[in-house]
């Protein structure tokens, strides 16, 4: 009852009302953002890296050229883990 009470109810609503994340300096703690301040910080972050070029577009034919080489490492996934003032960019595969 305990699991379920935590995993199916608690989670669940934490998860509707908060992005959690982990501390950015590796500790265990996790940090709660309100969804709307989440994606506050993280889409001026995104938008400076697209101004500045660190991120771009990629059109698709690129992508079909790409996925077809033996050394394509696969599509990533970014999410962005909030510091004290801004985010840093996480990618993952």
């Amino acid at each position: 009852f305990c699991a379920w009470l935590i995993e199916d109810f608690v989670m669940v609503l934490l998860r509707t009302f908060f992005y959690i994340t982990e501390e950015s300096h590796g500790s265990f703690r996790l940090n709660f953002y309100l969804h709307n301040v989440y994606s506050r910080m993280w889409e001026s972050k995104f938008r400076d890296m697209v101004t500045f070029k660190v991120l771009g577009e990629i059109r698709d034919e690129c992508v079909q050229q790409v996925s077809q080489k033996p050394n394509f490492i696969g599509i990533g996934k970014i999410r962005f883990l909030p510091k004290t003032q801004t985010c840093r960019p996480i990618i993952s595969w």
